[in-house]
């Protein structure tokens, strides 16, 4: 059956918290794949003051460079100069770049088998006042605004224009929606092998590479407007509309581990025959604002 099992592998990875201001519950599912590929990290308070930081981590080629990422970023995040400043676009960027780095690194070669795996990045830093939200790739986060979908990201895709020109420029082409027709995403944490300018080898500058780590970073005030901020894999987002999903954790009266749960089974495939969606690993993270 290729990249799928016979039957799905249904067990959960779930995991709730909350404190003063945040409730959350972070599922992940195998699902239909023939290993689980996602990584994540759910933290009320990465500084000892009430910042958040929530993120979801898509491989591809192996899980070994998303579990990596999920185990560094923190540190690497805190510890920046630009953190340490309060300027978070900019320590939310850097730390992206430190992280293909770091898989560069000794440390990095030792721990991941394969260097030209890679995965999505979606990171979720939350202040007193904001909402910081960093992509690279086809992970995706929304705010619910008065049980409105309001997205916090946008998917990186080889053929939007954007996208597909800076491939073009750096050498790159891209083939029925795929960077040199295999990769599926135009920007990811690893996968080294694109992480050239091959049109100007001169040019080093990571922005301007085939396949880029650096991330759009977004901001928006944290208001009493706001009641649900949702993370998740592309495996999620493929399954149900923006709106759809926020309407489905607007009840508050409801157990949110046991709404991540349920939501899982419910767009997990009955089957893999003739389906495009529904087949992939699974991973969620709502958070509740109560303010």
């Amino acid at each position: 059956m290729g990249s799928y099992l016979s039957q799905p592998v249904k067990t959960k990875e779930s995991e709730v918290n909350q404190n003063q201001k945040f409730q959350y519950a972070s599922v992940s599912m195998q699902g239909w794949r023939t290993s689980m590929e996602d990584a994540h990290i759910n933290n009320l308070d990465i500084d000892n003051k009430g910042t958040a930081l929530f993120g979801v981590f898509d491989g591809h080629g192996g899980k070994e460079v998303a579990q990596f990422v999920a185990q560094k970023f923190q540190s690497e995040l805190v510890n920046s100069n630009e953190y340490k400043s309060g300027k978070y676009k900019e320590a939310l960027e850097r730390t992206f770049l430190k992280m293909d780095d770091l898989i560069r690194s000794e440390e990095g070669t030792s721990e991941i088998d394969n260097p030209n795996a890679g995965c999505t990045a979606n990171v979720v830093l939350i202040t007193n006042d904001k909402i910081y939200c960093a992509n690279c790739g086809d992970s995706r986060a929304i705010v619910s605004v008065k049980g409105t979908a309001v997205a916090l990201s946008e998917d990186h895709k080889p053929d939007d224009d954007k996208e597909k020109k800076r491939i073009q420029k750096a050498g790159g082409e891209v083939f029925q929606g795929r960077v040199n027709g295999n990769l599926n995403l135009s920007r990811a944490l690893g996968d080294l092998e694109y992480k050239v300018n091959e049109k100007d080898s001169k040019n080093t500058d990571p922005k301007d590479f085939i396949i880029t780590a650096f991330p759009d970073v977004t901001d928006r005030e944290l208001n009493a407007d706001i009641e649900l901020i949702i993370l998740g894999c592309d495996g999620i987002w493929e399954c149900r509309s923006n709106q759809a999903i926020v309407d489905t954790f607007k009840n508050k009266s409801v157990n949110l581990k046991d709404q991540c749960e349920r939501f899982l089974d419910e767009i997990l495939a009955p089957t893999t025959a003739g389906q495009t969606s529904g087949l992939d690993n699974m991973s969620i993270i709502v958070i509740r604002v109560t303010h």
